[in-house]
């Protein structure tokens, strides 16, 4: 599921910020809160609008499609090459294969060579946030939000009214 799959990618990324020691990445990445907090949520990804999944073949399949389909399909909701290249881990069982068939497309590459860069480095951040994101604007693709109740007036201020 994209839940379990994005816990793994947190926890591979706490053990390769420790120099691969697993013992010392799964107490970096509990050191975040994140160890018991997977089975606490109680909102899934997904639109929480639909009562099922969409029809098959909505989504491309990996393993067939083309990059240029799978933009094509980003675009189409609102994301790009950044986001193909970020979200390149859940593509299929091998990040090298996937980034190998995206570094060879032009829009793409840029990304794929950040994010490698990125995940070299300690702290990944470039890498972490743009997947946050990602799966963030994944996870309310479709839903209706009212950007307006989370919005105030703003108030008038009685200058008259102010003690100098």
């Amino acid at each position: 599921t994209a839940s379990q799959a994005l816990k793994k990618t947190f926890l591979d990324a706490a053990i390769a910020k420790t120099g691969g020691n697993q013992e010392k990445g799964r107490t970096l990445y509990s050191a975040y809160g994140s160890s018991g907090q997977w089975g606490f949520f109680d909102k899934i990804f997904g639109r929480d609008d639909a009562q099922e999944p969409d029809p098959e073949g909505r989504v491309p399949q990996w393993s067939t499609a083309s990059v240029q389909e799978m933009k094509d399909k980003f675009i189409s909701v609102g994301l790009g090459p950044r986001q193909v290249a970020v979200m390149s881990a859940f593509f299929g069982p091998d990040q090298a294969a996937t980034e190998e068939k995206l570094i060879a497309d032009p829009d793409c590459r840029p990304w794929v060579e950040k994010y490698q860069r990125s995940r070299e480095t300690v702290s990944r951040t470039d890498y972490e946030v743009d997947l946050i994101t990602a799966v963030t604007k994944l996870s309310y693709l479709g839903q209706k939000i009212n950007y307006e109740a989370y919005t105030y007036p703003k108030q008038k201020i009685n200058l008259g009214k102010l003690k100098l």
